[in-house]
């Protein structure tokens, strides 16, 4: 259920070392990337790192992405009452369209994995079925994840607009280990 369309506050845009800026949302005096939402179950194809990005895409399910839509078009909706602050002039709700990326590739919602960049490590905590911690290697091809997703705002960056969805927690289901033998036959 989104939050209502009242309570859902746009903040002035914060610059970023890479020259985009984002803007935190906010439900009432929550910051929105408090809430999270769970995606899954889930299949990823796994980690995918560049040298400037770490990011893993979710296949997520149709009421998902209804969900993330819909959460889509409402902060387009809000933004033309902030366009001065990202942009030179007013801008309509055509032009915001027009600049908007979705999260949503078909079937697919693509997630950041946050970087510490002095560790060069991945800043995502990863659980085994079992509910104990893992090393982000478990982090592969696998078709049965639980994932949980924050929004940390609404981006600017060469032009374009999109919602930046940070992967929080995920949780891999692992293959039980057959331990049935089937004797020296």
């Amino acid at each position: 259920e989104l939050p209502c369309t009242q309570s859902i506050k746009i903040d002035n845009p914060v610059a970023s070392r890479q020259g985009s800026f984002t803007a935190p949302l906010y439900v009432g005096a929550t910051p929105f990337e408090e809430l999270g939402i769970q995606v899954g179950p889930a299949s990823i194809q796994g980690l995918v790192q560049t040298s400037r990005i770490c990011y893993l895409d979710l296949t997520i399910s149709k009421e998902q992405i209804e969900w993330v839509r819909n959460l889509e078009e409402l902060l387009k909706s809000l933004l033309p009452g902030h366009s001065t602050v990202w942009f030179t002039r007013d801008m309509e709700k055509v032009d915001i369209e027009y600049f908007f990326d979705s999260a949503i590739r078909g079937n697919i919602l693509r997630a950041e994995v946050q970087r510490c960049e002095a560790f060069d490590t991945i800043d995502v905590q990863v659980f085994k079925q079992s509910g104990e911690l893992a090393d982000t290697s478990l982090i592969e091809k696998s078709g049965n994840v639980l994932a949980l997703i924050k929004v940390k705002g609404i981006t600017h960056k060469a032009g374009r607009l999109s919602i930046d969805w940070v992967l929080e927690q995920i949780l891999v289901k692992q293959e039980a280990e057959c331990k049935i033998g089937l004797g020296n036959e």
